[in-house]
Order: C-alpha cells, then structure tokens, then sequence
C-alpha cells in the first residue's frame, strides 16, 4: 500500500505538500504474525510485537495508544513477552468478527492481564458502515462509482482488493482519539460510549453443549472433551470444529482432555459438529 501511495505521490503533493514520505511510513511499519495463536494464547515475538514493547518503553508522560483492526495476537505476544507494559498501554479493539479468528490470543490477555485498559467494541464500529441511513450515493456499493472512479494507483488498487465497496469499520478506533476525553470511555466521543465490564463472559462446556444453554453474543466460549491420553505435545491441533461453514482448530491440552474455544456475534442459535482427523504424530480420532 505504501508503494502504492509512492506513485501517487507526484500528483498529491501539489495540493498537500506536507505528506508524509513513503520512506516515513516504512521505517514505522512492521510485519505482525499472519497466523492466529494456538490454544496458549502466544507463540514467539514478530517485528509487530518487538515494535509494541520498545514504543510502550519510551519514557514519556502519555501512555501508548494501540489501536487493533484486527486480531490480538502481536499484542497478547508482546505482554508475555514484556508483562510490564501493561501499565503504560491503552487500547482500542476493533472486536466483533475478529474476536472468533482471536480468542486464543484473547483469552490469554484476559486471564493473565484483567488490569489492562481496553476498550473491547464488539459492535459500535458498525455505525460508520455507510449502509442503510446514508443517501443512496453515499452508500457502500455506490459510492467508489461516484468519488473514486479508480483515480490514481490507489484508486485503482481499492476496486481490484475491495471491489470498491467501502465498508471499512476499523475508523472509530482513530476517531476515538480525535474528539472526547479519550481517557473516559464512557463519555461522547466520535468512537462510541462504553461501560464498563463487571463479569466474565467466559463458559466452559464440559462436554457438548444443548439447545438449553444460553451464552451472551461475543462471549468467550471453550468446549473440553475428554478422550484418549496420548503422547503428543500440548498444544498439538488435532481435531476441529465446524460451525455455520467455519472451521475452528481443536487442540489437545494434556492428560487426556481436548478443547475449543469460540466466540459468537451472532444471538441466533448455531448448530455445530466436531471433525476429528488424523495428523502426523496425532492420531486422534478416538476423541469424539
């Protein structure tokens, strides 16, 4: 995208001499994991979670900002790594869909950092969708036709990567700190008003679970099975989970006993089925 931005640059720059170089832009930017977390949460540390720890770090008055779009794993990777972060950090999490490809790395920053400051906006950053109350130019499907018309390399890019839809959610977390008291969540800002959690949203089936079980939308849900005790490293994936066409990884946890984990933004019911299946060095499928 940078390289992108790079070639528009010559037209920009009449009009907004003061952009930031490319250059400017790349010595900021770091490469996170690409893969979600396994059961424990972490894994090992990427430029991204390096990158988190050394600017939490730098001596200053004003805690570090770190706005997440998408999953958790380089900030869950970055506090195991340098626990003592926590206090010099605030975060704004864009949740909602990314927190079901997340949990793991989730669950591992609720239980072992329940003081961190974060906002978790499971569902508030829908309302910049521009959809159902905008004008019908302005809307998602219509607006690249009207406004952008494929200007420029980026203009061009957004039609190939995003169809040109605009849909893009990830917004209120930067106007978060744009207007409002950004140190109080609860108050009117241009990134939504919170209240705070007082309880765990946290359930653990032992076993499956019925049509009589009831869960909050966006709680985090684990299923543990109990199944042959085999030689295999913790950790080890080796059954999964499939729920409405989604496919989740299983893992083993030890002595015997296999988990899930899961969250769902969606208050209808969601039927699923395990799937075990054989690995190398992980034959399991006595599980189910």
């Amino acid at each position: 995208m940078i390289d992108l931005y790079e070639k528009d640059l010559p037209e920009l720059k009449p009009q907004f001499p003061n952009l930031t170089h490319p250059d400017s832009l790349r010595a900021v930017c770091k490469q996170g994991t690409k893969l979600e977390a396994p059961y424990k949460g972490y894994d090992t540390a990427t430029e991204g979670s390096e990158w988190i720890i050394k600017c939490a770090k730098n001596t200053t008055d004003q805690p570090l900002w770190v706005l997440v779009w998408g999953g958790l794993e380089d900030l869950a990777q970055a506090l195991h790594d340098a626990p003592e972060i926590e206090k010099n950090i605030k975060v704004y999490w864009i949740g909602g869909p990314n927190k079901k490809w997340s949990i793991n790395a989730y669950s591992y920053i609720v239980k072992n950092h329940p003081n961190l400051w974060i906002i978790e906006a499971n569902s508030t950053y829908r309302g910049w969708f521009m959809d159902t109350e905008s004008p019908k130019e302005l809307k998602g499907k219509s607006y690249y036709n009207n406004y952008i018309q494929g200007r420029g390399a980026l203009g061009k890019n957004f039609k190939n990567h995003y169809e040109g839809e605009i849909k893009m959610g990830d917004t209120p977390s930067l106007a978060y700190l744009m207007n409002g008291d950004p140190n109080n969540p609860m108050g009117e800002s241009w990134g939504g008003s919170f209240t705070p959690i007082k309880h765990s949203s946290r359930t653990i089936f032992e076993g499956n679970s019925s049509k009589k079980d009831t869960v909050a939308a966006y709680a985090e849900l684990e299923w543990r099975f109990i199944g042959p005790d085999l030689p295999i490293p913790q950790d080890s994936t080796c059954f999964t989970l499939e729920i409405s066409n989604q496919t989740w990884p299983g893992y083993y946890l030890g002595n015997g006993i296999y988990g899930v984990r899961y969250s769902s933004k969606n208050r209808k019911p969601q039927l699923f089925h395990q799937k075990c299946h054989t690995r190398i060095g992980c034959p399991t499928r006595s599980v189910c």
